[in-house]
């Protein structure tokens, strides 16, 4: 590890608001409390909830000055009363859920339950690590763990540009399903074939209903929908007899209808899904763990990472997440690393720009280009 042990930066919020409001305070470590963990941290994700969190608009509710930052890639310092299982010196993950005022981990240091800590997977390096859980959690918690996704299965995901997206594209491709992608701009399209998507369906040049006609005559199994709004029931009209719509996000602004004639007349269901169904569940983490370590290890489950930040660059870093719509931010050698899988002319991007696509989905695409 290369962050110094005397780091003694804490970002916090001071108030409501743009990134302005965040400073950079100088905080001594304190010991753990009670079923706590210590940790120096060695990078760190930032994702929207972070700027929703600065705004007040975020579910948990900042009391100022307040810490904030979900998750992270650290070692340990320290182990609080109480707490076994974990040794000082252990490379771990931060897992979203904690409360952010006391246990926020955008700083050089931070005190964590120890039910929030994991062992690293091996094969990441520290960015790709402090990328992992926010944007792989949510998707394999409703892929697999709410919708049973299997072999064979066809699956739509809508928005699948953004970092869940692909991340859910990735997933399915792992346990041999079939993912169609929904994304507005053409300029998409070839990056949505390449990171994996069987079909893709783009917003500019046909309607939903059209698209999945001509992707999937048959219908779809399972629907990862970021979107919500009245698309829903055009998904529905698409999905097969006992399918599944899992919502996860909320980027339309109109209300979202619940269309239930189509769901009595295909016994399909439809609910919600937040990143905590997995986090907040005592056994379900390790069950992540284990499929997100066998992926990385078989080259399926790939983050991505694109650019670095200081740690003292933490405003500009939070303005540029505010206008990009997926984007993380991690910290290395007293740093931040910017990650997000798709830049905004939508390709996959690395440090140095694009980046090859996992096997799975070159093996994918190079079947595509054969068949035409």
């Amino acid at each position: 590890m290369t962050a110094h042990a005397t780091g003694d930066r804490v970002v916090r919020a001071h108030a409501i608001g743009g990134p302005e409001v965040l400073r950079i305070d100088h905080l001594p470590p304190v010991p753990p409390g009670p079923g706590e963990v210590g940790l120096r941290i060695a990078a760190i994700g930032l994702n929207r909830a972070d700027a929703m969190f600065r705004r007040n608009t975020y579910i948990e509710k900042p009391d100022l000055p307040s810490r904030l930052g979900f998750e992270a890639v650290g070692r340990i310092t320290a182990l609080g009363a109480g707490v076994t299982g974990l040794h000082p010196g252990q490379r771990v993950n931060v897992v979203p859920g904690a409360a952010l005022g006391p246990h926020g981990v955008c700083a050089d240091w931070a005190n964590v339950p120890a039910s929030r800590i994991l062992p690293c997977p091996e094969g990441l390096d520290d960015p790709q690590a402090a990328a992992l859980w926010m944007s792989y959690g949510t998707p394999y918690g409703a892929l697999i763990e709410v919708g049973g996704l299997t072999a064979g299965q066809r699956v739509l995901i809508t928005a699948a540009n953004t970092t869940v997206g692909l991340a859910a594209i990735q997933i399915a491709r792992m346990v041999g399903a079939i993912p169609i992608a929904t994304v507005l701009s053409e300029s998409l399209h070839q990056p949505m074939l390449d990171a994996g998507a069987e079909g893709v369906i783009v917003a500019a040049r046909e309607d939903l209903a059209t698209g999945l006609a001509r992707i999937a005559p048959e219908g779809v199994d399972l629907a990862f929908d970021a979107v919500g709004g009245p698309q829903v029931t055009e998904i529905a009209t698409a999905m097969r007899p006992f399918g599944t719509i899992i919502i996860h996000g909320a980027l339309s602004p109109d209300p979202t209808p619940f269309p239930l004639k189509i769901a009595l007349r295909k016994n399909i269901a439809l609910r919600g899904c937040y990143y905590t169904s997995v986090t907040d569940d005592a056994a379900a983490p390790a069950r992540a763990q284990g499929f997100l370590s066998a992926g990385i290890a078989t080259g399926r489950i790939v983050p991505r990472i694109d650019r670095s930040f200081p740690l003292d660059q933490i405003q500009q870093a939070h303005a540029l997440a505010g206008k990009r719509p997926a984007v993380r931010q991690d910290r290395r050698d007293h740093g931040c690393r910017l990650t997000r899988a798709v830049s905004a002319a939508g390709r996959a991007c690395g440090p140095q720009g694009p980046v090859p696509a996992a096997p799975a989905a070159r093996d994918a695409a190079r079947r595509r280009r054969s068949r035409r």
